[in-house]
């Protein structure tokens, strides 16, 4: 881990924190979204899968584990572009309350 505001003066690390505020807000918000769908076993997990055979893409959870891999953000970012259509949908699904 490397810590990038040490040599900061103090409005730059405040600019730095607006600055990245949104990506943190968008992390936060697939990590919701994946631990919804996994702990709804009888409802969102078997929609997500569905959604996943209606795209024609493989069936697979976000990578969500933070203990287990170090690369975490990575493998997040990287699953969101390969799947972002059936993440939209679901999102958009307002009988499911993922959209906020």
């Amino acid at each position: 881990w490397e810590d990038f505001q040490g040599g900061l003066m103090e409005d730059k690390i405040k600019d730095l924190d607006v600055s990245i505020q949104p990506v943190r807000l968008m992390l936060v918000k697939l990590c919701k979204f994946t631990f919804t769908i996994k702990n709804s076993t009888t409802i969102l997990l078997p929609e997500w899968y569905q959604m996943l055979k209606a795209l024609k893409l493989p069936e697979c959870i976000m990578p969500h584990d933070v203990s287990m891999q170090w690369n975490l953000i990575y493998d997040m970012l990287e699953f969101t572009t390969q799947y972002h259509t059936a993440i939209n949908s679901m999102m958009a699904a307002c009988n499911f309350d993922l959209h906020k």
